[in-house]
């Protein structure tokens, strides 16, 4: 991806493999331009198998303002080194689920435990405390699985009414056996809270496909937690694809993406992308918006929405910095996403985003 340059009709992008070699199976989309700033971004698909033997591609870069040619090494990247003076085990104590605290006014905090050892993890002792006072109502703590990386991981999860528990203070601790405790504590609805802003990307040109891949791209919210669902017409609602919240700043983005049909696209069905986030009272809606065939603008939810009742949403066009990192989100997220497709066997068609 290039972003802020000009002139705007002189950037170009080729690919090489691990052999130095030119690779013709990659796409150079039109170039997009909004508030002054050009973006243009290739993409080339990879086979599953390359992917995972870290074979490296080299994407260059052409423009007259720059001195050479530009050229950038992708390949898989190592997973992170484990310090050696760090404990046995690790802890992480996340906020309130966000589609529980909006949807059935409950905090649900999620208190996660993993190590390589499993007799370490199974024997560590989790003690909850609520304003410094130790509970245990309503706290459930599982058994444990084997995750990723070789990690063996057990939750343990605190419920509190949603309506009373802004501003309590929430500690998670972990005696592990023979060792000193760890612990980690968060206050519930005091962290610095921005709303989210939604836009949807669609293709361009529709005409050669049978499906179409609408890309949902929320920004500037904070904190990280945030729940993003799609509803059809005025249906349940769907929870498509959604990457990890990606920091922008002291704020984050996150993309989601749905794959509809040609023909119910051709049919004016109303697609919503639906956000809910801390920063947004109980009683009112979540950012949403909507899109169709014949119309680009925002539909107001019914009444008959279940618990999405008004609508007001930040429609600001994103600054230059929040609009490059935006399509940096993305971008990386709509690589990785046909990636994984290309293992599960999906024929994705790529196009150029239009964002709405």
């Amino acid at each position: 991806m290039a972003s802020d340059f000009s002139p705007a009709d002189s950037l170009s992008f080729s690919w090489k493999d691990s052999s130095s070699q030119p690779l013709q199976d990659s796409r150079q989309y039109p170039l997009l331009e909004q508030n002054g700033v050009n973006v243009g971004f290739s993409e080339i698909r990879v086979t599953a198998e390359d992917w995972e033997k870290k074979k490296p591609y080299q994407c260059t870069v052409t423009h007259p303002a720059l001195s050479g040619d530009k050229t950038v090494i992708l390949e898989k990247p190592d997973p992170p080194s484990v310090p050696t003076n760090k404990p046995c085990l690790d802890l992480t104590l996340k906020s309130p689920r966000v589609i529980e605290l909006f949807i059935n006014n409950k905090a649900v905090l999620d208190c996660i435990i993993s190590g390589r050892d499993k007799g370490a993890v199974e024997q560590a002792e989790v003690t909850w405390k609520v304003d410094h006072a130790v509970t245990t109502v309503n706290v459930n703590t599982a058994s444990g699985a084997w995750g990723l990386k070789g990690r063996f991981v057990r939750n343990s999860t605190l419920t509190l009414s949603g309506t009373s528990s802004k501003g309590t203070i929430i500690e998670c601790q972990v005696q592990q056996k023979g060792g000193s405790p760890i612990s980690e504590t968060l206050t519930i609805g005091q962290e610095r809270q921005s709303p989210p802003t939604v836009s949807i990307a669609i293709p361009a040109d529709l005409n050669k496909m049978t499906d179409i891949m609408l890309a949902c791209l929320v920004t500037d919210f904070s904190p990280s937690e945030i729940y993003v669902a799609w509803q059809v017409e005025n249906g349940g609602y769907e929870a498509g694809i959604t990457g990890e919240p990606v920091a922008t700043g002291e704020k984050f983005s996150v993309t989601s993406l749905l794959k509809v049909s040609k023909v119910n696209w051709n049919k004016s069905t109303t697609y919503s992308c639906i956000a809910r986030h801390g920063s947004q009272e109980q009683q009112k809606v979540p950012a949403i918006k909507t899109v169709n065939k014949k119309t680009e603008k925002p539909r107001v939810p019914t009444p008959e929405q279940d618990h999405l009742d008004t609508c007001n949403c930040n429609e600001e066009v994103p600054h230059k910095d929040e609009y490059n990192s935006l399509w940096n989100t993305a971008f990386s997220f709509i690589i990785l996403f046909l990636t994984s497709l290309t293992i599960l066997g999906f024929n994705i068609y790529h196009t150029h985003l239009k964002v709405i």
